[in-house]
């Protein structure tokens, strides 16, 4: 593959994102490895955004120049597009947009009746979807009315142009000589013109901005839409009134760079910023908008490379691969991030590349004549970054080379992410209570209607954003009951860990055949740890019998590997006292153990066992964790449902190599769920929806029947990691094989089927008002209305305690029910299910199938990276 100091080609797959109304500037054009950019936004109007916050201010930045990125003398052949494009612009009756019969049916009886459905084709029901248990409470949540002028819509017009031109920025160029005759208000993908008032079909005489030719633009109406049926304008103007705000758009996000905070002592900066959307939901179009924050590191890719290189003189390369590739980077000459798909260190900024005409540049020469940069260290090798774009019809990938010299590393490590006080510097500024974040949403508002230019992008196209947050009808549920042995227990803050190591587990398995690992210089900790779980074990009806001590000689990965083999091999569990952590020891490992040995194993870092003050809670959860990996069961909830199965499912991505996808199928055995059955399976890299799915639901199904001699009346399914763009293929593709699975598994088999799809990476936030004072929500709070989804039955459902900052609820969407189970039913028992999950004596965000899922994956994608024993399926062996 060639490489590229970056490109000037116009990006098909971004032209909605990166429209602008201004008329191009005239300037000679590019080489192909520049692609002209914005500068950095300085101060202005936008520092009134952030009022709120605490943040201190940033030095002043330097300037910022143009940016190398992109590709080499593309020309998007838009003619190529034309069709599928126009295929969308069907007219209607009056010019008005065809819409299918079926869907007008669900909104007329959505609004005659106050309710909402599913488009579920066949088996689409029409319900109400409003839950009535709990108690109501008010709330306001982080959602603003856009209001929508009478009368007001968007004109669709094809722009065709003669001759033929393909180059976007040559395209608009053209387009937007004639503004005085389309007006201000526009939006243009170089195919498709949207207004906000009617052109007639005309021809307009332009200028080729380059040699003076006559091009003429031919423009020709398609189609009229009302303003809610073209959402995607929405999310357009706002990027514009973003940087009417002087905001900085880094990746797909815009952040004040005025504004960010300095933690020298770690050589970070937080960028604090905002993240937009704009949809229709059940009470109607609505901007949603959050807080975001953006973690920059002040040291350069060569900083670390340097950094590595001393440390590492004789193996540096693979340790800057491991710290590098796979990581995020900013250019801070454009505030563009690109991820590092490789290091190649056979070029330098001396290396040379194709330039305008062909001519060979370097990058030394390229980076000082076009933006006045001098490259101080000339024998730097050049990260690498791999980009996807569409040339015509088909995706191509260009490699992007980037200077470590001139790229900074966002995010933070594993090894900052463990360091408390880095952590507990950043979240200063990262965790913001309810009442500063509202404010800071308000003062977003304030800011968009009291600056002319932004306020005027909304004014031309009929829209208005109302100065406050709406109001909620929330419900709390009831506080769960947590069933364990002799009684139960009650905690008002879904959070039981002081009260349930002080009572007996309701199954326990005693520990009479295990061995213990450690060095031998960790001789008095192993003592310790042995003696403390004598004495705190049978208060939780753990009997703790003295273990097989294995003292070794040193701390290498293959003696560990190698004692266990040895001893492990027959005993009923394994601990294991690490001296320090290390990732690579760990999976060594836990791969032997899980996918040879199948045996379980408990990893202990000493240093957690060496704190006087937190070692009794320590060992006690260490004993409870090693009681669910034997098969035990700790504490259940009542779940009033019988002969029920309930299963969870997610998939792990493997971020930095690129390898294999694992999915992981969890399925419970028993009516309390206690007992459940696990299983991996392997896919190719990046796969979301997973076809081998449905083999795990035959096996868990056998399973099932196996321990309690039926099938499941019932079958529940929570589908952990799925997007808003996948929901349909998951509705159309998983959910017809899991039903014709059901009947190869036993003739005539057809048990009611709920999928709940379970999304927790979303902007909604939900603050509770009390005394006239906002915070957080106490758990069991749901939210299932004004702001769910206008065509899914869904809800909100906020089911942890949060002691600092804002909670953020978790979003659930039935996605298919043919159990007839009301809503209310599957909103209590999706709370039930969030407090059985062993890990966490409390209530955790999603249910406990869920975790347990991405638990798995993540241990098999991570460290294991091959199927567990078989001995191992009905074992939590895996927390």
């Amino acid at each position: 593959m060639a490489f590229r100091g970056g490109g000037r080609g116009a990006r098909l797959l971004e032209l909605l994102n990166s429209q602008r109304d201004e008329r191009p500037a005239e300037e000679p054009e590019p080489p192909p490895a520049a692609l002209p950019t914005r500068p950095v936004g300085r101060g202005g109007r936008g520092m009134l955004i952030l009022q709120s916050l605490d943040a201190n201010r940033a030095q002043p930045q330097p300037p910022s120049v143009e940016a190398l990125s992109g590709q080499s003398g593309l020309r998007q052949p838009y003619e190529n597009l034309l069709e599928s494009r126009l295929a969308k612009l069907a007219v209607g009756p009056g010019g008005d947009a065809c819409t299918s019969a079926s869907h007008e049916k669900v909104k007329e009886t959505r609004l005659k009746n106050g309710d909402s459905c599913s488009d579920d084709g066949d088996n689409a029901r029409v319900e109400s979807r409003h839950g009535t248990c709990g108690r109501l409470v008010r709330a306001t949540c982080n959602y603003i009315n856009l209001n929508i002028n009478p009368g007001m819509g968007v004109f669709e017009y094809e722009v065709r142009f003669e001759p033929r031109i393909d180059f976007l920025k040559f395209r608009r160029a053209l387009l937007f000589q004639h503004e005085d005759k389309i007006g201000r208000a526009k939006t243009f993908d170089g195919v498709v013109l949207y207004l906000p008032h009617k052109l007639p079909d005309t021809i307009l005489a332009s200028k080729h901005p380059t040699d003076g030719s006559d091009v003429n633009v031919k423009i020709i109406f398609k189609r009229y839409s009302k303003m809610k049926d073209t959402i995607h304008l929405y999310n357009v103007l706002f990027k514009r009134i973003m940087s009417a705000l002087e905001m900085t758009r880094i990746g797909r996000h815009f952040y004040l760079s005025k504004c960010c905070s300095q933690i020298p002592a770690h050589k970070l900066e937080v960028w604090p910023g905002y993240v937009t959307a704009v949809d229709e939901y059940e009470g109607g179009v609505k901007l949603c908008i959050d807080n975001s924050h953006r973690v920059l590191r002040t040291m350069t890719i060569l900083d670390t490379m340097n950094r590595i290189v001393q440390d590492n003189p004789g193996n540096y390369k693979q340790k800057v691969t491991n710290e590098v590739m796979g990581h995020t980077v900013l250019t801070r000459y454009n505030n563009k991030t690109y991820r590092i798909d490789e290091i190649d260190w056979n070029m330098t900024p001396r290396s040379k590349f194709s330039g305008k005409d062909n001519e060979q540049v370097s990058f030394l020469d390229y980076y000082n004549h076009q933006y006045g940069i001098k490259i101080r260290d000339e024998k730097q090798p050049l990260l690498v970054s791999r980009v996807k774009r569409l040339q015509g019809e088909q995706e191509v990938e260009t490699a992007i080379c980037l200077i470590p010299e001139l790229s900074f590393m966002t995010g933070l490590t594993d090894e900052q992410r463990a360091d408390f006080r880095l952590m507990k510097s950043v979240a200063v500024y990262t965790r913001i209570a309810p009442e500063q974040r509202h404010r800071s949403l308000l003062n977003f508002v304030k800011s968009v209607n009291e600056t002319p230019k932004a306020k005027a992008l909304l004014a031309d196209w009929g829209l208005s954003l109302s100065p406050e947050t709406m109001e909620l009808n929330a419900r709390e549920l009831d506080v769960e009951d947590i069933i364990v042995g002799g009684g139960s227990l009650r905690n008002t803050k879904a959070d039981f860990g002081m009260d349930i190591c002080k009572r007996e587990v309701i199954h326990a398995i005693h520990l009479e055949n295990w061995v213990l690992l450690h060095v031998q210089n960790q001789t008095d900790t192993a003592n310790e740890f042995v003696r403390l779980s004598k004495r705190f074990g049978p208060t939780m009806g753990i009997q703790v019998h003295e273990p097989r001590r294995i003292g070794l000689q040193n701390d290498r990965i293959d003696t560990y590997v190698s004692a266990l083999k040895k001893e492990g091999s027959d005993a009923q569990v394994v601990v294991i006292i690490f001296p320090t952590s290390r990732d690579d020891r760990y999976g060594a490992v836990k791969k032997v153990a899980c996918c040879d040995l199948g045996v379980p194993t408990q990893v202990i870092n000493s240093k957690t066992l060496r704190n006087e003050s937190k070692v009794r809670s320590v060992v006690q959860k260490i004993l409870l964790q090693i009681t669910c990996k034997l098969g035990g069961s700790l504490w259940t909830v009542k779940i009033p449902l019988n002969n029920v199965m309930i299963c969870g499912t997610d998939v792990y991505h493997d971020p930095i190599k690129k390898g294999r996808s694992v999915g992981a199928f969890i399925s419970s055995l028993n009516k309390e769920c206690t007992r459940w059955y696990c299983q991996t399976n392997f896919m190719d890299a990046g796969q979301e929806l997973v076809n081998q799915f449905v083999v795990c639901m035959a096996n868990a199904l056998k399973k099932f029947y196996e321990i309690n001699g039926q099938f499941p009346v019932k079958i529940i399914i929570y589908r952990d990691g799925i997007g808003d763009g996948q929901l349909k293929v998951s509705q159309q593709l998983e959910i017809p094989q899991f039903q014709a699975c059901f009947d190869r598994v036993s003739s005539g088999y057809k048990p009611q089927l709920t999928v709940l799809i379970v999304q927790k990476r979303i902007n909604t936030r939900i603050f509770s008002i009390e005394k006239n004072e906002l915070t957080n929500p106490k758990p069991g709070t749901i939210v299932d209305n004004a702001v769910t989804r206008r065509n899914w039955e869904d809800f909100f459902l906020v089911s942890q305690s949060v002691r600092e900052g804002t909670v953020t609820p978790t979003h659930y969407i039935i996605l298919h029910d043919s159990s007839e189970m009301k809503i209310d039913h599957i909103q209590r028992l999706t709370y039930k299910l969030c407090f059985m999950y062993y890990n966490w004596p409390g209530g955790i965000r999603v249910p406990a199938p869920c975790q347990y899922a991405h638990k798995l994956a993540y241990l098999t994608g991570q460290h294991t990276r091959s199927p567990h024993s078989n001995k191992l399926s009905n074992k939590l062996f895996f927390l």
